[in-house]
């Protein structure tokens, strides 16, 4: 018999992977000895071998308002995001990508507001996403022609956010950020 990598109480769910593969999740609430208490989802392989890409991202909050873009297959209203480049921090990478994507510039803050995860055909991606404080907004940058750039209210940016995950990030992110 195989030992569960998860606690009575816990409560795992299955996703289904490439080739058959099947990968469990599980809350890092809920697995709090491993995963330091954080938001974040933590996926461990079952039945198979895979990686999940590492992306950071950042959530531009520029006063009152937040900066969205469109992801440039769908364009779904997301938040600047991309893969950990060598030799950077993720915060470093996620600022650069905000820079690139969004025409933003400014600043990362050093606590992450956790950690959400998509799947496209070419495998799982986990995102950590950080503050971003805008100090200045471009008038052009590197993605400006196959991406939209809005500012929008935080009540907004959660009603055009799809993705469920980064959605609850961003809500938790504002209660917890209008409750002090």
């Amino acid at each position: 018999m195989v030992k569960q990598p998860w606690k009575k109480g816990e409560k795992p769910y299955l996703l289904a992977g490439k080739n058959g593969q099947r990968m469990l999740v599980l809350s890092a609430r809920q697995n709090k000895r491993t995963y330091n208490q954080s938001k974040s989802k933590t996926a461990i392989m079952v039945n198979g071998s895979g990686k999940i890409a590492v992306q950071s991202g950042v959530l531009p909050i520029s006063g009152n308002m937040v900066v969205l873009i469109t992801s440039r297959s769908s364009g779904r209203w997301i938040i600047p995001k991309g893969y950990v480049e060598k030799g950077m921090s993720p915060a470093e990478s996620a600022a650069k990508e905000a820079w690139e994507e969004a025409g933003v510039v400014g600043r990362v803050l050093p606590v992450a507001i956790g950690t959400y995860s998509f799947r496209r055909p070419s495998g799982l991606f986990s995102v950590t996403v950080y503050p971003f404080e805008v100090e200045s907004l471009l008038d052009r940058w590197e993605e400006m022609h196959v991406r939209k750039r809005r500012l929008v209210t935080p009540a907004e940016a959660v009603k055009m956010i799809v993705h469920k995950e980064l959605r609850s990030l961003v809500t938790d992110y504002f209660t917890r950020r209008f409750d002090h």
